[in-house]
């Protein structure tokens, strides 16, 4: 039994440290600067909640937020975290004291963008979807020149809380700020392989829209040969 208990901890602790370096390699690159801002832009997608994404394939685009001249408002620090039942005490433990460091931080200084993607993480590793949402939303607005938060997003509508037409919405903002990430298009190609729009040609469009943006890409190319 203190043999399975161990397991259980050390796999725990093992998960977070492994979901940390990942966090730390895709998100390093978020933009410091909160403030929205906008530029010229030829192309237009609607994600609904007063925001758009604008741009054309390797500009530099931004989301407008519905006013802004308005502060946006940040996610509620206050949250109580609604953690899975699954999860094993030890690993809430470790997730609690995480989010509660983040949480002081960001109370003391909310332009943390690094901190709050941080939080939109432990938060969804908690199993409380609705606030990692919520946090990720805000992140659109407030560092709308970022693709990070809407692929986020885009994976946890696709592979959590299965609403695929938000997930497409929310990869293909992603697409139109970073064009050269091939996750996108691989992200892209399972939801509607196999997700959504399964009987459409989204699947071999997708692919060939980014092949036409990474020309010759190995990882593209195979997907395409599996069509």
């Amino acid at each position: 039994m203190k043999k399975s208990t161990t397991g259980v901890l050390l796999g725990g602790v093992f998960m977070l440290l492994f979901l940390g370096m990942f966090f730390y390699r895709t998100h390093k690159t978020l933009a410091p600067n909160l403030t929205p801002g906008t530029v010229a832009s030829t192309t237009t997608t609607d994600l609904g909640n007063g925001v758009t994404v604008t741009g054309t394939a390797g500009a530099k685009v931004t989301i407008v937020p519905v006013s802004t001249s308005a502060k946006i408002p940040a996610p509620d620090l206050t949250h109580k975290v609604a953690y899975a039942a699954t999860l094993p005490p030890e690993v809430v433990a470790i997730l609690t004291t995480k989010i509660a460091t983040a949480v002081a931080s960001l109370q003391k200084n909310g332009t943390q963008g690094a901190l709050w993607l941080q939080l939109a993480v432990d938060y969804k590793m908690a199993g409380d979807y609705k606030a990692s949402e919520g946090v990720w939303v805000y992140l659109t607005k407030v560092s709308p020149t970022s693709p990070i938060a809407f692929q986020d997003l885009g994976d946890l509508y696709q592979n959590f809380v299965k609403d695929y037409p938000k997930s497409e919405a929310n990869y293909l903002a992603a697409l139109t700020l970073d064009p050269k990430n091939i996750d996108l298009y691989r992200n892209l190609y399972t939801l509607y392989k196999y997700q959504y729009k399964t009987n459409t040609t989204a699947a071999v469009d997708i692919v060939a829209k980014g092949l036409k943006a990474n020309p010759g890409n190995p990882d593209l190319l195979l997907l395409q040969k599996q069509l």
